[in-house]
């Protein structure tokens, strides 16, 4: 038996070896197919066309938010200096202007540090491999705890499912025994009708009895139940085998659906009308609950 997951879900984990620490936060929800979306720190930039594709190792469905913050306490970036023929002309530029308007107070360093084009860094270290290993052993981990979520949440929305397709395959044997014998049952009702509107010895008998039989079987589903029957077994089979199973899902409640549609219209017993409308609803609501499904 395979593992049905739900497409929502969270995951958190850090990750620490020596002076690195990793934070991996991912989240996800319902889309029809994969879609990432990445916030990652600086330092990290190169890892995220790995990291997304160890998500994608992980998880088929969904739009998944990623958060991975490096928070290593040490700086890993050469020496920073300010460059000082732009610092000078700044200084410069912000004096005279300060004497224009008047203002008493002068333009001192702390005027200048919000220009930020004055701040240049040198030397910039290649990211060390071990900053990576950290990243990884933080996303793996937040995958594993986004995972178990999705299981969890995915088997409750599995038995539901069971329980409605339970239903509808007993209402599909309800309306097994109603449709059984109804053609000629109609077909004798017509008769009996026409035996009362017109004397049946002045037509042609063969002709309205063949007519009539086209009429009644008009209003037999018994095909269409046999063919929901089928896809009822199919969808416990796709359920069997667990996730990744909502597409097949969906396509195949597009076909059950059609079925109770052509029902609906050819019914002609109250109660079978009944039993065609109830198996909409549950079917409706197992399109509701696949949809949350990887």
């Amino acid at each position: 038996m395979g593992e049905i997951y739900s497409m929502t879900g969270f995951g958190r984990a850090s990750a620490q070896q020596k002076d690195y620490r990793v934070t991996a936060e991912i989240r996800t929800v319902n889309n029809r197919y994969v879609d990432i979306s990445a916030r990652i720190s600086r330092s990290l930039n190169e890892y995220e066309a790995d990291a997304k594709e160890i998500i994608r190792k992980y998880l088929n469905r969904g739009r998944i938010y990623l958060t991975l913050n490096d928070l290593s306490p040490r700086i890993r970036i050469g020496e920073v200096r300010l460059d000082e023929a732009l610092t000078s002309a700044l200084l410069d530029h912000l004096r005279e202007i300060s004497q224009k308007l008047g203002l008493k107070e002068d333009v001192n360093l702390q005027h200048l540090l919000p220009f930020a084009e004055v701040i240049h860094e040198d030397g910039i270290e290649d990211i060390p491999t071990e900053l990576f290993e950290v990243a990884e052993e933080a996303l793996i981990a937040s995958l594993e705890k986004l995972k178990k979520m999705r299981q969890r949440e995915g088997a409750a929305i599995g038995l539901d499912i069971k329980n409605r397709l339970k239903k509808i395959e007993e209402s599909v044997t309800k309306a097994e025994a109603l449709a059984e014998g109804n053609s000629k049952k109609r077909l004798e009702k017509l008769m009996e009708r026409l035996n009362a509107l017109v004397d049946l010895h002045d037509l042609d008998a063969q002709r309205i009895e063949t007519e009539a039989a086209l009429i009644a079987d008009k209003s037999d589903i018994t095909e269409e139940l046999v063919r929901l029957k089928i896809h009822c077994s199919e969808f416990k089979r796709i359920l069997s085998e667990g996730s990744p199973c909502g597409r097949k899902l969906d396509f195949l409640m597009q076909e059950m659906n059609r079925e109770l549609n052509t029902a609906s219209s050819k019914a002609d017993l109250a109660e079978m009308s009944h039993l065609v409308v109830d198996m909409k609803e549950e079917l409706e609501r197992m399109r509701e609950q696949a949809q949350n499904v990887e």
